[in-house]
C-alpha cells in the first residue's frame, strides 16, 4: 500500500469488448481515449495526443511520438517483465513497475521513486478496464503518463493471453 495521500481517481473503460478502444473517465466525465491499430496505439487527451509503438528485437522499447507532428517525445526501455524506464524529451525520468507479480497492479514512479499513480486492472467478460489512483497530480505530463501506463498494461495483457 502507498503511504501517499490520494489526489484523484480515474477509470479506463472499454465501451465494446470486441474493439481495442478505451475511454478514460474522471467520475462520469470522459476526458480521453486510446485506440489500438496493429500494436500501435493513439491516445487523445485534453493536453495532447500521442502515438505509442513498440520496437526492438523483442519489443523492448516503446517510442512515444506527438500525434500531430510525429516528433519523438520519449522512449521507454522495458525489461522482460514488462517493467521499464521512461525518459522524456527535456530529461524527465519515470519508472513503470509491477510491485507484486500476483496482483494486477502496476505503478508509475518518478525519478526519486515516489508513486505518481497506481493502475489496478479490472478484467471482466464485459471488457477490460482499470482504476487509476493518482498520488501526484501536479505533474505536467500526467495525461501522457496515464496513457502510456494503460498502453503498457493492455499490451502486457495481449502478450500473456
Amino acid at each position: 500500500m502507498v503511504d501517499t495521500q490520494i489526489q484523484q481517481r480515474f477509470v479506463w473503460r472499454q465501451p465494446k469488448v470486441t474493439e481495442r478502444h478505451f475511454d478514460l473517465f474522471d467520475g462520469s466525465t470522459q476526458i480521453g481515449t486510446i485506440e489500438w491499430n496493429n500494436g500501435q496505439a493513439t491516445a487523445q487527451m485534453p493536453t495532447g495526443a500521442w502515438n505509442f509503438k513498440r520496437w526492438g528485437l523483442i519489443k523492448q522499447y516503446v517510442e512515444i511520438t506527438d500525434h500531430p507532428t510525429n516528433k519523438t517525445v520519449g522512449t521507454l526501455s522495458c525489461t522482460g517483465t514488462a517493467e521499464g524506464k521512461l525518459i522524456l524529451q527535456g530529461g524527465a525520468i519515470y519508472f513503470w513497475r509491477r510491485p507484486k507479480v500476483l496482483r494486477n497492479v502496476w505503478t508509475m514512479l518518478d525519478a526519486e521513486g515516489a508513486v505518481v499513480y497506481e493502475c489496478q486492472l479490472h478484467p471482466s467478460i464485459l471488457g477490460t478496464g482499470a482504476e487509476i489512483t493518482v498520488y501526484q497530480q501536479d505533474i505536467a505530463q500526467l495525461e501522457l503518463l496515464l496513457s502510456l501506463g494503460w498502453y503498457l498494461t493492455y499490451m502486457h495483457i495481449l502478450d500473456t493471453d
